[in-house]
């Protein structure tokens, strides 16, 4: 007789369709599953201690340290694309955004925890497209399903819900692909670790059913859960914020969580710069390796999205105004911000990592976005690089070397030099030594300087990343 095992479910349609991964996996193993509804007033957790359920199929919302401290097993059997959305409600998309106002505006932001809904209001009071409106941001953790949410926001008893985008991916909602969305960044806004994930959570670790269930997790999947919860647990009691990233060249784990207006953040990635050598990083003299050639340029190929490298783009209100009917995303939080003044919304941002890591997220239900659908906003030089990778990429400037004596009296004496781009290496190169251990983000740059040969090359997932290297780690 086949043994049986009943796992609890939350009612929601991200749910209902994860479940067929387990019964898939049940028929292929001889096992039956018996799936049963959690109650509404309760998370499941007293039956999986009386033995009443074997198991309870992750929602995302639950907290990692009170599951360690019931001392609970967590299997995750595949991640998915772990970005998070902010969707905002039909009823304020005319009333607010992009407009000039002088009244402060109340707008109630739902997640599955508060700490989360603090961080992305954090982050939209400076990426909204706002000219003189005052957002009075108030966050709640609401605890509600993703159906439930995505109600409350349709019907204005929240103004803005965070859901995640794996889950919209997998929701068959008409309504949620209209409405305003951004797709919030990374670093800015982590999920949590259970968010956009397939896993169980269960009192026996050593059963039949959790051995069967091991045996056909996604290995990649566990790697980065294993990373993210070691992190997590070096910060008990706090909850944070998580996530691990297979860069090619620099895999690292991320941290964050709300520390009133600002966040604390915490990093654990492979580069490493040899201490006691002197250092001369470029990002000290942002502006001054360039001047700026600004080109007549008011207008861009006509392509539904336009990917903005950086805010220097977007120099001319001609330009400004072409994109305000196009999807518009950020090389980073920066450019969005910046972008955000001059009133253009922007959908998402590649987070500092390079556009290629978009490409998962991209190739989801929810955003549909191919490569051939995207122009590249960018500097002429980049823009050739651009086109060389078979991207379409459009130069509205030009970048004129204009190098000071500090910053080559700084590159004469470096024994490492931090790079922040290819075209800062490409003028300055003759004034480094042999030798010299380069360093750079992730991302074009990082393949750029290896094409050219910078065998010592040590890269960092981004600039961010490198920042706070340089201002925890790195030992002068």
């Amino acid at each position: 007789m086949e043994q049986v095992f009943t796992i609890l479910y939350e009612d929601s349609t991200p749910a209902r369709k994860r479940i067929s991964f387990y019964n898939t996996l049940a028929a292929n193993s001889g096992l039956q599953i018996r799936w049963l509804q959690k109650s509404d007033v309760t998370n499941g957790y007293e039956q999986l201690q009386s033995g009443e359920a074997d198991a309870i199929l992750i929602s995302g919302a639950e907290d990692f340290q009170e599951l360690k401290s019931k001392g609970f097993t967590v299997v995750i059997s595949q991640q998915h694309e772990r970005r998070l959305v902010a969707l905002f409600a039909p009823s304020i998309k005319p009333a607010y955004f992009g407009k000039q106002y002088s009244s402060t505006y109340p707008l109630i932001i739902a997640a599955d925890f508060e700490w989360q809904s603090q961080m992305a209001a954090n982050f939209l009071a400076a990426a909204l497209p706002i000219r003189t409106a005052n957002y009075q941001f108030t966050g709640i953790g609401d605890g509600h399903s993703f159906d439930e949410r995505l109600a409350a926001l349709i019907d204005g008893r929240v103004d803005i819900a965070i859901l995640t985008l794996s889950d919209l991916n997998l929701s068959d909602s008409t309504i949620a692909k209209r409405l305003k969305y951004m797709v919030l960044p990374l670093f800015e806004c982590p999920p949590n670790i259970y968010q956009a994930t397939t896993g169980l959570v269960l009192k026996d670790s050593d059963a039949a059913f959790t051995r069967t269930v091991k045996s056909a997790c996604d290995p990649i999947s566990v790697e980065n859960y294993l990373e993210e919860a070691s992190m997590l647990n070096s910060q008990a009691p706090y909850s944070a914020g998580v996530f691990h990233m297979n860069l090619n060249s620099s895999p690292f784990t991320y941290l964050a969580r709300p520390e009133q207006e600002d966040n604390y953040e915490l990093w654990k990635m492979d580069a490493v710069l040899p201490a006691g050598k002197k250092l001369f990083s470029s990002t000290d003299y942002m502006k001054d390796f360039f001047r700026y050639e600004y080109l007549d340029v008011d207008s861009v190929p006509d392509k539904p999205v336009s990917f903005i490298a950086s805010h220097k783009s977007v120099h001319n209100d001609a330009l400004s105004i072409g994109l305000g009917g196009r999807r518009v995303w950020a090389a980073g939080s920066k450019t969005w911000f910046e972008l955000a003044k001059k009133g253009i919304w922007v959908e998402g941002s590649s987070d500092g990592l390079g556009l290629e890591t978009l490409t998962r997220t991209w190739a989801g239900n929810f955003l549909s976005i191919e490569k051939d659908a995207i122009e590249i906003l960018t500097n002429v030089e980049s823009a050739n690089h651009w086109s060389t990778d078979g991207w379409s990429a459009t130069g509205t400037y030009k970048l004129i070397a204009s190098i000071t004596p500090e910053i080559i009296e700084g590159l004469e004496d470096a024994e490492i030099v931090f790079w922040t781009s290819y075209q800062q290496y490409q003028a300055c190169r003759g004034f480094i030594k042999p030798g010299v251990i380069a360093a750079s983000p992730a991302g074009k740059t990082s393949a750029l300087l290896r094409r050219d040969n910078e065998e010592h090359l040590v890269v960092f997932p981004s600039i961010k990343a490198f920042n706070w290297y340089r201002s925890n780690v790195y030992q002068r």
